[in-house]
């Protein structure tokens, strides 16, 4: 039984776009925080610091993005055909697990359960699950720890400004069974 596992930041929420307000910054053009420092003149530590500093609000009030509720509809119909899913998020500061749960059931529903909290994505990794990520390099480790991985069209990633509908058509492409 396939395992499809969706990066919550940079796939079904906009972190980026979280840290442009709390910077007062117009929407980033980045994929990195090392970049991110780069552009707002600061070191990354004083970003997460401030992240932190802004509590699980921070985490809470990030903006859903395009095509999420639409991967998720994905991913539910193809769950009575057997996949299982799940959203899965790190606990990058202190108290963004509150956040994350608080958004999650803000965007999909008190009774949202669909989500696992690991810092380490590449842990859940097996030859049946796959991936769906905006980072590369989060993409790649998972591969390496022996999962497939597909690469959702994110901010600044090779995929960016790739049509979400043709995204969610390799998607279910991808998660369709093999025709007999």
């Amino acid at each position: 039984m396939k395992l499809v596992l969706l990066s919550t930041d940079g796939v079904l929420a906009d972190f980026y776009g979280g840290v442009s307000r709390l910077f007062g910054v117009p929407h980033p053009c980045w994929g990195r925080t090392d970049e991110m420092a780069i552009a707002f003149g600061v070191n990354a530590e004083l970003i997460w610091r401030d992240i932190a500093d802004a509590g699980p609000i921070f985490w809470d009030a990030l903006s859903l993005l395009p095509g999420a509720l639409s991967l998720v509809d994905l991913c539910n119909q193809h769950a009575r055909r057997g996949i299982r899913w799940s959203a899965v998020t790190g606990v990058p500061t202190k108290d963004a697990d509150v956040g994350k749960v608080r958004w999650f059931r803000r965007h999909f529903g008190r009774g949202f359960k669909r989500y696992t909290v690991s810092p380490r994505a590449h842990d859940l990794a097996h030859p049946l699950a796959i991936l769906i990520s905006a980072q590369p390099s989060e993409c790649l480790l998972f591969e390496r720890s022996g999962g497939q991985s597909y690469l959702w069209p994110g901010v600044n990633n090779e995929r960016s400004g790739k049509p979400i509908d043709d995204a969610l058509a390799e998607v279910d492409g991808i998660l369709r069974p093999p025709r007999a």
